[in-house]
């Protein structure tokens, strides 16, 4: 019976081993470590600034973290840390003492008013050595005597003015309860940690129940209160010394017994847990203004903790991008490489921008673009763009161009400049240059051309001179024959209702022509088109295509229409935006065969397709 309970009792653990999400964390190692966000700094946004605790479960500072053990939770999204660094910190240390007779008590040579006066004095010169910029605060049963003190010299002068009058005094939670309203009012400066040192004698059971409640303010405050309670050995209260030992506890202090006979312990190892903290740094994608809420995330083989949740204000906008001193007309030039051959100059014109950010919040940028009459001509990944090239050595035509940049930004914020029409001047290529203008193929078909008309006439030249010899060489009585001609075969008269048959009428050309047709927009502002070029270019733009059609469907340049040699045509499309059709089917920039009766649609204007002649 025992083993069978036995390996039931095994079996059920590993099940619940087992069906643990992945990812939990027991209750007792997520009790064990904690995580407390001290300050968020956006002034430098898209970089933030996290200052940040990671604690053990006694308060402890856990040293060692990467950047692979942290993530930022951004408005729930998960973010990568670029820096972690620890970094020292101020501290902003109060003194509370509770006056009475046992400060007057004497064991070894001075009395407790005096030892506790001495720890602090040297207390003074060890900080001022560290040179952190703590401030500190001294409350006694009379009241706050100094507040917030920053330099050294003005902690020495408090702690001086500690009088023996203390010896008099009732004790009471006064100095506790002042020095708990001093911190929890308003921390000396930023992100620095709060601590308090209570001086005190032990305490009437009444004013130990009464400080479970200041217990419960230090520690939702996050205020570590270390107590050296001064108390014979043989002392014992023990209502008195529970609330003390609880009120250490519950804030994560300590509690030092001074009898007289020992040394205090030094003041700087309270304080020196406080001054570690993780500095964090990581790249904010908050792209609207606003609250954005924030939480930081540790995951190691040491600590597995997420902090409360954090919040800070941004505001955010899109970025402003416009032309500097742009070009309002641009002449180019031929100009002879040393190879001999003739190219524009120059080849391309550098344009200025400018790229502000109405939020005061620079970044960088992540692409940038130049549009030449809605075309990409050149992108460029400059994360600080200054300057865009335009490319010119493929501009075929004078006329007026216009051109755009667009900008996206890391928070995928877009922007684009007004459009800017620039005026070019193109001059016709040079002579000398013609046969660089043409193709390889082009070339060789023409030279292959050239080459069979010669040969062609080198044959007939020849067949003309061998008949003219073939000529000479008869005799004069073989040159004329003066008897008429006899044909063998049947004469045929014709009669008056009788012609003579025609000779089979050539095929004649027959001319493509594009017709508007009732589908179209526009219809009675588009006229025919004859298709009587070799390639003949449709769009909208009168620089970049032959044909214009006015639509605002139609691209600059939006088709091509190639007549080939056999007389058939053929429509490609130029990488048009709202795509070239025949019968309902797109057509691409690898063109189809056009046959009459077709219905074209160019954009949102149609045509039917027909061969005339």
């Amino acid at each position: 019976m025992k083993i069978w309970l036995r390996v039931t009792g095994a079996v059920f653990l590993l099940l619940v081993v087992l069906c643990q999400p992945a990812g939990a964390l027991p209750a007792s190692a997520q009790a064990q470590s904690r995580i407390v966000i001290n300050r968020l700094d956006a002034s430098k946004f898209p970089t933030i600034h996290v200052e940040a605790d990671v604690l053990q479960a006694d308060g402890s500072f856990i040293p060692g973290l990467t950047p692979d053990d942290l993530k930022v939770l951004e408005n729930g999204i998960l973010r990568p840390v670029d820096e972690v660094h620890e970094t020292p910190n101020a501290v902003d240390f109060f003194v509370a003492v509770n006056g009475g007779p046992i400060m007057a008590n004497r064991l070894s040579g001075k009395t407790n008013f005096q030892l506790i006066k001495d720890a602090l004095l040297g207390w003074v010169s060890e900080a001022e050595s560290i040179g952190k910029g703590d401030s500190v605060t001294l409350v006694t049963n009379a009241g706050v005597k100094a507040s917030h003190l920053k330099a050294p010299g003005e902690w020495t002068t408090a702690f001086n003015a500690l009088s023996p009058e203390l010896i008099e005094a009732v004790p009471s939670l006064s100095s506790l309860t002042k020095a708990l309203e001093q911190a929890i009012g308003a921390p000396a400066g930023a992100g620095m940690k709060q601590t308090i040192l209570y001086i005190t004698p032990l305490l009437s059971s009444a004013q130990g129940k009464a400080m479970d409640s200041l217990a419960e303010q230090a520690a939702g405050a996050g205020i570590r209160v270390n107590i050296w309670l001064m108390a014979p050995a043989s002392a014992k209260q023990p209502e008195a010394e529970k609330a003390i030992q609880s009120l250490a506890d519950r804030t994560g202090g300590q509690v030092f017994r001074l009898t007289g006979r020992e040394a205090l312990p030094p003041i700087e190892t309270y304080l020196q847990p406080l001054r570690r903290q993780y500095e964090i740094i990581y790249r904010s994608r908050a792209a609207k203004s606003g609250s954005q809420v924030i939480a930081l995330e540790a995951q190691s083989e040491r600590v597995q903790a997420r902090s409360p949740e954090e919040s800070v204000q941004i505001e955010v906008a899109a970025p402003n991008v416009m032309f500097v001193d742009p070009p309002e007309s641009v002449a180019l030039e031929w100009r002879e490489t040393e190879s001999g051959r003739s190219v524009l100059s120059p080849a391309e014109i550098p344009l200025k921008v400018h790229v502000e950010f109405p939020d005061s919040h620079p970044r960088n940028l992540v692409s940038g673009r130049l549009l030449v009459d809605e075309t990409v001509v050149n992108e460029k990944n400059d994360p600080a763009l200054t300057e865009i090239a335009w490319p010119v050595t493929g501009l075929k035509a004078s006329g007026t161009y216009n051109l755009q940049v667009t900008i996206k930004d890391e928070l995928g914020l877009t922007s684009r400049t007004v459009i800017l029409p620039v005026e070019v001047q193109v001059p016709t290529p040079p002579a000398a240059n013609w046969l660089a203008a043409i193709s390889s193929m082009r070339l060789a078909l023409a030279v292959g051309a050239i080459l069979l008309v010669a040969a062609g006439a080198v044959f007939m030249q020849y067949r003309l001179k061998k008949a003219r010899e073939a000529v000479r060489r008869k005799p004069a009585s073989a040159r004329v024959d003066s008897r008429p001609l006899e044909r063998p075969g049947t004469v045929r008269t014709l009669g008056e209702s009788q012609t003579l048959p025609l000779p089979a009428a050539e095929a004649r050309d027959r001319t493509g022509w594009l017709i508007p047709h009732e589908r179209g927009d526009s219809l009675s502002t588009q006229p025919s088109i004859r298709l009587g070029e070799a390639v003949l270019s449709l769009g909208s733009s009168p620089i970049r295509a032959q044909v214009i059609i006015s639509s605002p469907s139609v691209d600059g340049l939006h088709a091509r229409i190639i007549r080939k040699p056999d007389g058939s045509y053929w429509l490609e499309d130029a990488n048009s935006v709202s795509g070239t059709w025949v019968n309902g089917t797109p057509v691409s920039n690898l063109g189809t065969a056009l046959h009459p009766g077709d219905v074209i649609r160019i954009g949102k204007v149609s045509y039917r397709f027909e061969l005339r002649g």
